[in-house]
């Protein structure tokens, strides 16, 4: 989930693999005792830089944090100044050296494993920021244009939950002048997307800018209430929202959106490419790298994707021809993008769940193991907010934080 946080992208920190097999490593024959204490405490402090990196990870990306479930940090934004971003970046570094201080020959294979994910990811990091991609910190499908959308993902159980949830709105106008900081710098680097994309977005900001603040995406936590909320601590909490998002919200999206349109937009490039940019073929490289996670160069990458696109195409119209369908390759697209069949009819809650572990796995040998059995697949309608700048829906795979 990226949602304007900055510097961090949609990298995930590495997920531990053989957990539970270092701590019962035997040593070999005829190692002596000191040697095998070294390896357990090569593993722990293996363990104890991940547990502490994922919890600095959470405090500095509170919205990630609320995806996760954890509550801990659902009163803040993350903070996207540049004196933050900067900060961080210092932060990887100086935990590259400690990974490096430890001896990655001293651990486990799944353990090695962890360390060369773990340090993978920061280093990708520490080589991104040089192409401060984070002076574009948001798209024409989400960014703080959708910040709402963080309250999809808040489970609102308790008095305290709505509270958290007034203090981010009460925060917003900082969270929304640090983005526009960002992309002020970004215009005069000339780091930006090309125009063609970026005209969606004003559309998307208008539909947070409201006369009635009910009718504000912000103000859907506040429409129903659990039990557990008693009748005045409701009206209270709506009358909170109410001015906080008529006094806060909604003047910083306008401000928002006549920056958007006056200069930002204006500024961003009349084409597509990333070559427009400083140094912007060797960003490309690197992205390249790593998103692929080879070190295959643009060129070939094109040369397979294209090699891909003629393979789906061929498969496309075996699809069609098998549908009956009576009319062009074209005319089909445009029947996928334009049926009402193929689109939600309400757009405001789950339509449909697969549960993988329980439908997909069924045929599989075995029993299910109940700790890693998957959730629900849920299917849902875009973000509103999002919605006015493409048409495809999105699925979301829960995710629950485990002990």
């Amino acid at each position: 989930m990226e949602k304007g946080d900055g510097d961090f992208g949609s990298d995930l920190l590495a997920v531990r693999v053989g957990a539970g097999v270092s701590a019962g490593l035997a040593a070999p024959a005829g190692d002596p005792d000191s040697r095998q204490a070294k390896r357990l405490e090569t593993t722990r402090q293996l363990n104890v830089l991940i547990d502490d990196e994922w919890d600095w990870r959470l405090r500095e990306q509170p919205t990630f944090a609320a995806y996760l479930g954890d509550r801990r940090h659902n009163s803040r934004w993350p903070d996207v100044s540049l004196k933050a971003i900067n900060r961080r970046h210092g932060h990887r570094r100086a935990v590259l050296k400690q990974l490096a201080a430890i001896d990655r020959n001293m651990l486990a294979p799944g353990d090695r494993l962890n360390y060369d994910l773990f340090r993978r990811q920061y280093a990708v990091s520490v080589e991104s920021h040089a192409h401060r991609w984070f002076l574009v910190p948001l798209t024409a499908r989400d960014g703080i244009q959708d910040a709402s959308s963080t309250a999809d993902v808040i489970r609102f159980e308790q008095v305290e939950d709505y509270r958290q949830w007034l203090a981010r709105l009460r925060s917003f106008r900082e969270y929304m002048d640090q983005t526009i900081a960002l992309m002020q710098v970004g215009l005069k680097e000339r780091r930006v997307h090309d125009r063609e994309v970026m005209v969606r977005v004003p559309a998307q900001i208008a539909r947070q800018i409201v006369d009635d603040p009910r009718k504000s995406l912000f103000y859907k936590p506040f429409r129903s209430f659990p039990e557990s909320v008693s009748l005045s601590d409701r009206e209270k909490l709506r009358g909170e929202a109410v001015q906080a998002i008529s006094d806060v919200v909604v003047p910083a999206y306008r401000h928002f959106l006549k920056f958007f349109n006056d200069s930002y937009l204006p500024g961003c490039f009349p084409r597509a490419g990333v070559w427009q940019m400083p140094r912007g073929k060797e960003f490309y490289a690197f992205r390249c790298r790593r998103f692929t996670t080879t070190d295959l160069t643009p060129s070939q990458i094109h040369d397979i994707g294209k090699r891909e696109v003629k393979r789906i195409r061929g498969e496309m119209e075996k699809v069609i021809r098998q549908t009956k369908f009576d009319g062009s390759f074209r005319e089909f697209l445009d029947f996928m993008r334009t049926d009402p069949r193929f689109f939600l009819q309400e757009r405001r809650g789950p339509v449909g769940s697969l549960s993988r572990g329980d439908q997909a796995n069924r045929s599989a040998p075995g029993p299910i193991v109940p700790s890693t059995a998957p959730d629900p697949l849920w299917c849902r309608g875009n973000p509103d907010a999002s919605g006015a700048g493409y048409n495809n829906g999105l699925f979301t795979v829960p995710r629950r934080l485990t002990a």
